[in-house]
């Protein structure tokens, strides 16, 4: 049999009959339903009825049409059509048989048939004879034979569903009303449809969407609004559908994710400050500290400047008095300081800038001491450690964990600078190396492979001393001395002295010195051809001077000196990663316990890309520093060489240092790019993404970052922070500052490219260039950011077309309108260098006189780094004793230089006479008053402006309102509900619930204002005897706060006096006269008649001290009570 689907085939078949004469032939077909155990029954009419025929030679189509019975059929039923041929008088012949597949429920229908026939009429030539042949073909498009207008009726199949929306990976807005959309289609009709979907970790039941669809094709529609229950999580989703052959359907889970909302506050802080402010964010209250953030800055508005540390309480969220805790070691921003925590609890600051690692260290822990004041008042005498290549650290660093901190900074000059890193620990073992080797002054043969000192494993790892000796004759290797760091506390018993060696023969003893004291000696180890580590265990600190004895020594060779102790305090610097081209800068940070270090080159160039190559570095520790590894996870030793770590280089423009972040499992980093060596120009963010785990084989790619919708992310340079892990996003953030705007960017979950704006600050009080620095403090209760920003008091930070050179002989004003009134801490001016070259660094100073040409106050003498290529706003010149200005007063900026054609200052068209040149030199001091014979004045508006500079925290607000005073009171006819509220930061509204109909509703809602206030509800009494009632209240940044349940016995009440008539209230249906008269008497309510009239108007009267009618019944609210009483009262409708 042959198959009979709706497919062509691609080769064509046919059968055949002849016989002899010039004959008439016919080609007819039948058709069966065949059953499932082999049987069969006809559906034609057992006769050959349905045919074509041919009366002579020809071929072709030819079509015959038959109506198929509408039959029904088991689906393991198939049908059959046979095909026959007959020519002239013969016989029909079955000649071919075509069978379907199962699974049809019904056929009928009015049949075409189109086959392809051919009657061929052949004569002898020798015989003379005639023959007749007649053939039926199928199976290409050239012998298309087919049935047409057959209906089939298909078995129910499962329903087919068409997602609309939301897509897969939707990214919703916070509390998005959402509209989940398939559609849904099947070959009978559909019945049910249902929604179930996971916000807040379990899956909901199946809520139904329709039933009894009654069409076979439906679009299934809910909405949901998502809740807060879902901030920053994935939220799933699926449909199911039945139709009405039972067939069901589930959509596989969707997924969509709820934004966190942008909710903020701002704080302000009285440190004044133009230099950055760090903070940390310890919560001491487990171990009977307190909750808080400790922040540290310079105030620039000292002289000199000073550093000082004040600290946020969670619990009264206020902020402590600040401490001076010294002076900055310069009036220079890059010695801003650092501020974090021991593993004890105690606070510790750190600075450097071209010297030894600075720090100081509180007395009292913040995990102990609850007075937060006395922490940051009380500070131990400050302490320096070298580090390991030069005297010249930089940029100190600190991740902490719960065991140990370290600190990570450059090590040398900023053209090439390596990084190198310290390590505290609290009573536990630290390890020190040799850090300088003296020849040794006894006999011997001895070589020297290398650099000094030729066994610290952190350094050469290709350095070693080798000797030999003649016979039993004891030869020293010579001495070394250890490198130090700073301990409070040691424990110096259980120390080891560890040495790596090898040797074709020989014995070494290992010898320990301390000043004043003999030299003492391990025992002999024999030393073979294996790398051993010899130990010996005995008291030791850094202060001990190390030798190693040999005799009987063949070829034995010392690799590796290493003493490890116990105790408290910074290990030695250990050196990290090194270069012998241009320095590097590196961003390390603690992520799920993982220690990442992202890093870039300064530059470099080649042939085809001269000073444009900048490499991006990357490695890690899982172990807190102990061991470190490149992204694939190969474990490296250190100082790693540059070009180890490096993982993709960027050759267009100059780049900031990358911030390292784990996006769910992959590495990322981000950085800026923009061009300083231009006078205008705008950044962008780049991303470098690891396309597999950390840990796992993969490759970086470079992108632009963009907006959701793909457009690239710009903005103009020196106006973004760099780039954070978000605590309370979870995610990479950054802001920027621009147009008196303060905009903060988020990652999307779903790509670590795009960006969304979450917050954006309209009232900040920044310019287009201010408030650059930005630190994110990890604060889970309550997530805080803190900014220096500028408050813009005068001056012009907008466009420019040209510059003017400055000189050493004259300074230079210009005049502007004060703002506000508020003072200037600053100011600062946009720099062009002229014919600099190499980079050079400026003595500046700068002045405020009034429209009078009286002098207002006097900077400090700052001093400015000119870039030979830096084009853009200089660092800030401070003012010791800030002055205030008014606002819409006229005052003059006006500053000098110490060095002639190094300094351009730029400038636009301004109004008449607005800048002046006068000879003051450097040398000259700033006169109580100005001349103005001797200025030379210009239309120019420099690009100059005076800001007030100062700390600002903004945080979420993550703190409820609290009520107190809660409470009912009822008068007759109603009933006030109040309580008073507190908040941290601004109330907003609260809202009433109660259960007077039975279940609980909102019942009104009013409007708070300020961070106490009182909520009241003033309400009719209800129909009830008793309620349940409570109020919420909200503060602006959405904290939801509530009352505890209250209970109300909330009974009506009436005021009786002379004769009353009232409807009976629920409470008294189903009460007596009697009842009524004790209820009466229970109020003290002194009435002498009582009548209770029905809807008929059948009135019973109750006398007091009569039986009368006693125990007639109230019988609804419809019945009227009317009671006469000689004086006032309340009845309150108690009943026992």
């Amino acid at each position: 049999a042959y198959i009979l689907n709706g497919t062509q085939s691609s080769t064509s078949k046919y059968v055949g009959l002849s016989s002899g004469g010039q004959l008439q032939t016919w080609v007819a077909v039948r058709v069966w339903i065949v059953y499932s155990d082999g049987n069969s029954s006809e559906l034609t009419d057992g006769n050959y009825n349905v045919n074509v025929t041919r009366s002579s030679s020809g071929y072709g189509y030819q079509n015959v049409t038959w109506t198929c019975p509408e039959t029904d059929l088991n689906t393991t039923d198939a049908i059959m059509v046979r095909v026959y041929l007959k020519v002239g008088s013969g016989s029909w012949t079955a000649k071919a048989k075509f069978i379907t597949s199962q699974g049809m429920t019904q056929i009928g229908g009015n049949w075409t048939f189109q086959l392809y026939t051919k009657n061929q009429q052949t004569k002898n030539p020798i015989t003379n004879q005639w023959t007749t042949a007649c053939y039926f073909y199928w199976g290409s498009s050239s012998y298309n034979s087919l049935i047409d207008g057959v209906e089939v009726g298909q078995p129910p199949s499962p329903p087919q569903a068409s997602v609309n929306s939301p897509t897969q990976n939707y990214i919703a807005d916070t509390y998005e009303t959402i509209q989940f959309k398939v559609y849904w289609s099947s070959n009978v009709d559909l019945d049910w449809c249902g929604f179930s979907w996971n916000e807040s970790g379990t899956w909901s039941n199946w809520e139904t969407v329709w039933d009894n669809a009654g069409v076979n094709a439906k679009w299934a529609n809910i909405t949901k609004t998502l809740t807060k229950k879902s901030f920053g999580k994935w939220v799933y989703w699926k449909m199911k559908c039945n139709n009405t052959a039972g067939n069901t359907t589930e959509t596989q889970v969707y997924k969509l994710f709820h934004w966190e909302p942008a909710v903020g506050r701002q704080k302000y802080i009285a440190g004044e400050t133009a230099s950055a402010a760090r903070g940390v964010y310890f919560n001491g209250s487990p171990w009977g500290g307190k909750e808080a953030i400790y922040i540290v800055y310079q105030n620039t508005t000292t002289d000199p400047w000073e550093f000082q540390v004040r600290a946020y309480d969670f619990e009264t969220h206020t902020w402590t008095s600040y401490y001076k805790i010294g002076n900055s070691p310069d009036d220079d921003t890059h010695w801003s300081p650092r501020i974090n925590v021991l593993p004890d609890g105690r606070l510790i600051i750190t600075y450097a800038y071209y010297s030894s690692l600075c720090f100081r260290i509180s007395t009292y822990s913040a995990k102990t001491t609850s007075n937060l004041q006395q922490i940051i008042n009380n500070w131990e005498s400050g302490h320096t450690i070298a580090p390991f290549w030069t005297i010249q650290f930089c940029y100190p660093d600190m991740q902490r964990f719960d065991d140990r901190l370290i600190v990570i900074g450059r090590d040398g000059v900023s053209t090439s600078g390596n990084y190198s890193y310290f390590v505290w620990t609290d009573k536990s073992f630290t390890k020190t190396y040799p850090k300088a080797y003296f020849t040794a002054d006894e006999n011997g043969t001895w070589t020297k492979v290398g650099s000094p000192p030729y066994t610290n494993e952190l350094f050469w790892r290709n350095s070693y001393i080798e000797i030999s000796s003649t016979g039993s004759s004891i030869i020293s290797s010579g001495y070394w001395t250890l490198r130090k760091g700073y301990n409070e506390w040691k424990d110096p018993t259980n120390a080891v002295i560890k040495v790596l060696c090898n040797a074709t023969e020989g014995k070494i003893k290992i010898g320990k010195h301390f000043a004043g004291e003999p030299w003492y000696y391990s025992d002999w180890y024999t030393v073979s051809s294996d790398l051993t580590w010899f130990n010996w265990t005995t008291p030791v600190t850094w202060n001990y001077t190390i030798k190693i004895l040999a005799t009987n020594a063949t070829n034995l060779r010392i690799y590796k000196i290493r003493v490890e102790f116990n105790m408290t305090g910074f290990s030695p610097c250990y050196p990290l990663v090194w270069t012998d081209r241009e320095s590097i800068y590196m961003t390390p940070y603690v992520q799920n316990g993982i220690l990442m270090i992202a890093g870039r080159e300064r530059y470099y160039g080649d042939g085809e890309n001269p000073n444009k190559i900048r490499d991006l570095l990357f490695m890690y520790s899982e172990d807190e520093g102990e061991t470190w590894k490149l992204v694939n996870g190969t474990k490296i030793e250190i100082p790693v060489y540059i070009d180890t770590i490096k993982v993709a280089y960027y050759n267009q423009t100059k780049i900031t240092t990358p911030f390292p972040i784990l996006n769910g499992t992959r590495p990322v980093l981000y950085f800026f790019k923009w061009d300083y060596e231009q006078l205008e120009d705008v950044s962008y963010l780049g991303v470098a993404v690891y396309n597999a785990s950390l840990g796992q084989s993969g490759t970086f790619t470079l992108y632009n970052c963009t907006f959701e919708n793909g457009t690239i992310l710009t903005f103009p340079k020196q106006t973004a922070s760099e780039v954070y892990f978000d605590v309370y996003y979870k995610r990479a953030c950054f802001w920027i500052s621009h147009n008196r705007k303060l905009k903060k960017f988020v990652v999307l979950p779903t790509d670590p490219r795009k960006f969304r704006i979450t917050h954006v600050y309209d009232v900040m009080p920044v310019d287009t260039e201010g408030g650059r620095t930005f630190s994110i403090l990890y604060s889970p209760s309550d997530y805080e950011t803190v900014l220096m920003l500028k408050e813009i008091v005068l001056g012009h930070y907008g466009d420019f077309s040209n510059w003017q050179v400055m000189s050493t002989t004259m300074s230079v004003g210009c005049k502007f309108t004060a703002l506000k009134t508020m003072k200037v801490t600053a100011i600062t001016w946009y720099t062009i260098p002229y014919g600099l070259y190499p980079d050079e660094y400026v003595d500046c100073q700068a002045a405020i006189y009034n429209s009078t040409y009286h002098k207002l106050a006097e900077s400090s003498v700052i001093t400015i780094w000119q870039g030979g290529k830096y084009k853009g706003w200089s660092k800030a010149v401070t003012f010791p004793n800030p002055v205030t200005l008014t606002e819409n007063e006229t005052y003059w900026l006006v500053w000098k230089v110490n060095k002639d054609d190094s300094i351009q200052y730029v400038y636009t068209g301004g109004s008449t006479n607005q800048t002046f040149h006068i000879p003051i030199g450097w040398s000259d001091p700033f006169p109580t008053q100005l001349n103005e014979s001797d200025m030379t004045f210009y239309n120019r508006k420099i690009k100059i402006y005076g800001y007030y500079g100062r700390i600002h925290v903004i945080g979420l607000d993550t703190v409820s309102p609290e009520p107190s005073n809660v409470g009912a009171e009822k008068t007759a006819e109603e009933v006030k509900f109040y309580a008073e509220w507190s908040d941290n930061w601004q109330l907003e509204t609260a809202t009433l619930y109660w259960n007077a109909s039975g279940v609980f509703e909102q019942n009104g809602t009013v409007n708070l204002t300020g961070k106490t206030c009182w909520s009241n509800f003033t309400r009719s009494i209800p129909e009830v005897g008793i309620i349940a009632w409570y109020i919420t209240a909200n503060d602006t940044s959405g904290n939801v706060g509530n009352t505890s349940l209250q209970i109300l016995e909330l009974l009506k009440t009436e005021l009786v006096s002379g004769w009353n008539m009232f409807n009976a209230s629920s409470v008294d249906v189903g009460h007596s006269l009697s009842e009524i008269n004790a209820s009466l008497n229970k109020d003290n309510i002194n009435w002498t008649m009582l009548v209770l009239e029905y809807p008929n108007g059948t009135q019973y009267v109750f006398v007091y001290g009569y039986t009368l009618n006693v125990n007639v019944q109230v019988t609804g609210t419809d019945n009227i009570l009317y009671i006469y009483c000689g004086e006032a009262g309340i009845w309150y409708h108690k009943y026992d």
